[in-house]
């Protein structure tokens, strides 16, 4: 079906240290890391594209809000940011940053359980991306599933999707629909 092309898995192991790597100001220094020692070395030892498009950050929990800064604040590195079920208030100011700087070029998956799972913080982040000019559908996809827990069996139920949206047919068809655009403003 092609729904999803080959593509490369670097997984970071969180260790103990979760609570102070992936919220701030301990995420600072772990976006730093992955842009100054990750980046380079997947780039010499995996020959990878370099096309920031390529290369986009995931995680659930804290994991997505780490992706979220990583990627908010390096657009020019990836393209894109997965984040389920993320803990978007705990420790951080990324809504506040949201409507108050400029939107970057880079797309979002957000996701989360009903009605628990931080429904209620991921629902306000995509609002605030949407209120600043993500299109939803095209750089923007938030999707909420009933009764899902917050746990690594309900996040990986639902990979498949993110997965389809960042690779294979149907980012082939976003980007094919982007240079359209681009090309023909009107």
């Amino acid at each position: 079906m092609q729904a999803i092309e080959d593509f490369i898995i670097v997984g970071v192991y969180s260790g103990e240290r979760r609570e102070e790597e992936y919220t701030k100001p301990g995420y600072e220094a772990y976006a730093r890391s992955m842009v100054e020692e990750l980046v380079p070395v997947e780039q010499l030892f995996l020959r990878t594209t370099g096309d920031r498009l390529d290369r986009t950050m995931w995680g659930s929990s804290l994991g997505g809000v780490v992706s979220f800064y990583t990627v908010w604040q390096y657009p020019e590195i990836f393209g894109g940011a997965i984040c389920m079920s993320s803990t978007f208030f705990h420790k951080d100011d990324l809504l506040e940053r949201v409507l108050s700087e400029p939107k970057r070029d880079v797309g979002f998956y957000l996701d989360s359980g009903w009605p628990g799972d931080n429904y209620e913080v991921t629902v306000a982040m995509a609002l605030a991306l949407v209120s600043k000019g993500w299109r939803y559908g095209r750089d923007l996809l938030y999707l909420c599933f009933p009764h899902a827990a917050h746990d690594e069996k309900a996040w990986g139920m639902r990979l498949h999707l993110p997965m389809q949206l960042f690779t294979g047919i149907v980012a082939r068809a976003s980007r094919s629909s982007d240079r359209d655009i681009n090309a023909n403003p009107g």
